[in-house]
């Protein structure tokens, strides 16, 4: 309900004015209401997989509908990522522990210099799933730089981040006529999903392309000479 009638038909443009006024995550909420009843042991890993980017991205807009505020920028909510939470299946998880500790694999935010989100013998921890990179293009913060919004099922959850991975590099992808290929901003903060240098994450993201972005990508790979890679700003303005 909230994609249909709140978000245009790209996926990155949300109403957040009528959203608001009229509650326009009233069954929205109603769903999370149910969550702490979860028991996400008896899902697959696909299924959980799914659902949790689903719940990061509704937690994300539920929690900009709440602020008691408005705002330009995400940036302008202290703690935004670790404040924010649902409480699933007895647990609660923020933001952070959506993203790192769970569709991460538990690899800790880059910030924390590699610390575990989770700590051993922390509970939340049986529910980590195996890092799949292309969530990058999946979970939406609430910027103009995200990939765009939209509902995942597990019964299309791969060829639906595939498309969402295609998007997002056909968009923030380019090469200059001295083949410095620019890639997104979010590829360098989360480099250790997609590679261990430059050359292997360029050619994650050749698989992940499709079409003249990944000829490109080709071109880059294959020209001879040291990789020449740059990054991209980011749009941390509000995505409405």
């Amino acid at each position: 309900v909230v994609l249909r009638h709140f978000v245009d038909e790209t996926g990155r443009h949300v109403q957040y004015g009528p959203l608001r006024r009229q509650r326009g995550m009233q069954k929205w909420e109603d769903a999370a209401s149910l969550l702490p009843h979860l028991d996400m042991s008896q899902l697959s890993s696909v299924e959980k997989t799914a659902l949790l980017i689903n719940i990061y991205n509704g937690l994300t807009l539920h929690a900009l509908v709440q602020h008691r505020r408005k705002v330009s920028s995400v940036l302008e909510i202290t703690g935004f990522w670790r404040t924010f939470a649902y409480n699933i299946g007895g647990l609660v998880y923020t933001l952070d522990d959506l993203e790192h500790g769970l569709l991460r694999g538990n690899a800790g935010h880059p910030s924390d210099g590699g610390k575990a989100a989770f700590d051993e013998g922390d509970p939340r921890l049986q529910h980590a799933t195996a890092l799949d990179p292309r969530i990058h293009f999946a979970l939406v913060c609430g910027a103009k730089g995200c990939p765009r919004l939209r509902p995942y099922h597990a019964g299309s959850l791969d060829a639906d981040l595939d498309a969402q991975a295609a998007d997002y590099l056909n968009e923030k992808v380019s090469m200059s006529p001295r083949n410095v290929i620019t890639l997104p901003r979010l590829v360098q903060w989360y480099s250790m999903d997609f590679g261990a240098n430059n050359v292997e994450v360029v050619a994650v993201l050749t698989n992940l392309a499709q079409g003249f972005i990944r000829q490109l990508l080709e071109k880059a790979v294959a020209t001879p000479g040291p990789l020449q890679v740059s990054f991209g700003s980011y749009n941390w303005d509000l995505n409405k």
